[in-house]
């Protein structure tokens, strides 16, 4: 996301060279974050988005209903923005966050049952709503994050359903929720 703010607004604020340890450090530690109780928190990475480029404003979904989701989806890839989702793996309570770019087989006014979201996801095929144990120790199997930002692996542009970048263990704050951030510019 980063990469792509700085190319979209044409600035250079260095970024996109940040290690995603070191951007992990400011969101969970910094005292002026937001959110002082939960790691890894959603608004926490909103707030150093805002805070990184203080041109931008984040436009910010939390939803249980799954048209507004899909209305959200379609509306902001339809405008050239990508989406930040919160996420949790069915087996894992840890959060994690992927970047929604695009969609296939929407059908305006119908249900269709192909929708699929196209998202990079930095762990790679970690699709929470699978039996997979691409999470914690694991998380790195395939994944795509390299130190320089790049994106080689299978991570770059998965195929994943409607329901994938929610919230999907049972003890998540949030269970069955859809967190969800786009960038308006």
């Amino acid at each position: 996301m980063a990469s792509w703010l700085e190319r979209k607004l044409g600035q250079s604020v260095d970024a996109s060279m940040l290690a995603p340890t070191e951007i992990k450090q400011t969101i969970n530690s910094d005292p002026k974050r937001p959110n002082t109780t939960q790691v890894n928190s959603h608004e926490n990475l909103r707030w150093w988005l805002e805070t990184t480029f203080p041109t931008i404003k984040t436009t910010k979904l939390s939803t249980s209903v799954v048209h507004e989701a899909k209305d959200f989806f379609v509306r902001q890839i339809d405008g050239g923005q990508p989406i930040l989702c919160s996420v949790t793996h069915a087996n894992n309570n840890s959060g994690h966050i992927i970047l929604v770019v695009g969609y296939e087989n929407e059908r305006d006014f119908m249900s269709s049952m192909d929708f699929t979201l196209i998202a990079h996801d930095p762990y790679g095929a970690y699709d929470p709503s699978l039996n997979s144990t691409l999470y914690g120790a694991n998380r790195w199997k395939g994944g795509s994050s390299l130190a320089s930002g790049g994106e080689s692996a299978p991570g770059r542009k998965v195929r994943i359903p409607l329901s994938a970048p929610s919230r999907q263990h049972k003890d998540a704050h949030s269970f069955g929720m859809w967190l969800l951030t786009s960038i308006q510019l």
